[in-house]
This record gives structure tokens, sequence and C-alpha cells, in this order.
């Protein structure tokens, strides 16, 4: 990965589909700092919580043979609609002039649902995108890596 230019200002969101971290870099290129802006976080409870009863059936009335109806998956439709929410975030902040520039760190899957769900002028700030989950990460690592040369 080359060296991102974390420009002072410049945003760095890191997030996977139940948890988003942003920050700023308050520091300059050479020696990054990032500063927590926004902490967001979706509750994740077991499939035992969100499915209470048994899976539903269907039967065929001419051979009166059933079969079962597969459950959507609830926690990736959450994950979906965290990550709406985050992407929700960052537009009003582009809007509103608080991003100027920012880096976009997130899970593969996380970041083709942040992409679908951000507007154009939110897609306009973003000068790298990085298919990694860095959102456990502390943010003096998160610098490092993304000031690191390769």
């Amino acid at each position: 990965m080359p060296k991102i230019p974390l420009s002072n200002g410049t945003w760095v969101v890191a997030c996977d589909g139940a948890k988003a971290v942003v920050f700023e870099n308050t520091g300059d290129w050479e020696y990054p700092h990032l500063e927590l802006r926004q902490e967001m976080a979706q509750p994740d409870p077991p499939d035992r919580e969100i499915y209470t009863g048994p899976k539903g059936r269907v039967f065929n009335r001419a051979d009166g043979a059933g079969s079962t109806i597969e459950r959507d998956d609830a926690h990736q439709r959450a994950e979906m609609q965290f990550m709406k929410s985050v992407a929700h975030y960052l537009d009003k902040a582009v809007a509103d002039g608080k991003i100027k520039k920012m880096v976009v760190a997130a899970a593969p899957r996380a970041l083709g649902v942040l992409r679908a769900a951000l507007s154009k002028r939110a897609h306009a700030a973003i000068i790298a995108e990085i298919d990694r989950d860095y959102v456990k990460m502390p943010a003096y690592e998160i610098e490092s890596v993304l000031s690191k040369k390769q």
C-alpha cells in the first residue's frame, strides 16, 4: 500500500458492519495525529435472540409435500442498515463543510455497501479507499499503517 497523504484536516473513517470510528488528522502529512471525532456501533445479538420460532414451512397443494423456508440473514440486513447510517453521517459532515478530504478503510463487504450509500459529494471528498478492516486498531497504529512507505 502506498503512503497516503494525510494532510491536516483529512478525516479517516474505519468501519466494519457493526462499528465505525471517525478520526481527524490534527497533525501534518509527515507526522499525522488522528483524533477521534465520532464512534458508532450497533448491537449484535446472537441468532437465538433474533429468531424465536421454528423455520417456516411451505406445502405444495398438489402433492402435499413440504419444504422449509430459509430465514433472511438478519445480521447482514442489520450491517447494511448500519453502513447506510454511517454513510448518512458522512454525507451530512461533507455537506456541512466539516469534511474536505477523507480516507475510508473498511472490510470489503462493508466498503461496497458504503460506496453505494454515499452521495456524489461525499465520493468526491474521498482521496483513498482501503479494503481492510482497521476498526479495532488504535489510532496510533492506523497512523503508522497509513503513513508507512512500502
